[in-house]
């Protein structure tokens, strides 16, 4: 019986330090998910892009526009865009059901694995972003 019971706990005890780690997880982390989940199709596991879609690795666009990069991913982009002096002009759709907390992690994860820029933002720097952007995007 004593086993049982210490068999039982030590279960779930276990379940408890998986459940902790798991909400416990680093912002880039759930950065890279998102990103591999809603970006990756058009941008490259690795941020390179592919030929109508720019790369988001080494990008001078992303460097010059970092106050519009939560603009861009909630609402999209439409037109003519130049980095590393190739042009796009392929519409980016927006994600409206990204919340600013997942916005700042993608934000993050992009810009400290392939951004010179390593300065971490958080919801309230999205929101503030988002706030001052609408005009400036085709939805």
């Amino acid at each position: 019986m004593k086993v049982r019971i210490l068999i039982i706990g030590l279960i779930g005890f276990g379940l408890v330090i998986v459940l902790l780690a798991r909400g416990c997880e680093s912002p880039a982390n759930k950065g890279e998910a998102l990103y591999l989940s809603k970006c990756a199709n058009c941008h490259g596991d690795e941020g390179k892009g592919f030929s109508i879609y720019p790369p988001l690795a080494n990008s001078n666009y992303l460097v010059k526009n970092k106050d519009d990069f939560a603009c861009i991913v909630y609402y999209g982009i439409e037109g003519e865009i130049t980095v590393n002096g190739q042009k796009y002009s392929q519409r980016m759709l927006g994600d409206p059901t990204l919340s600013a907390t997942q916005i700042a992690n993608l934000m993050n994860y992009v810009y400290g694995k392939w951004g010179k820029d390593k300065t971490e933002v958080n919801s309230e720097d999205v929101e503030r972003r988002l706030n001052n952007c609408e005009s400036k995007l085709v939805k």
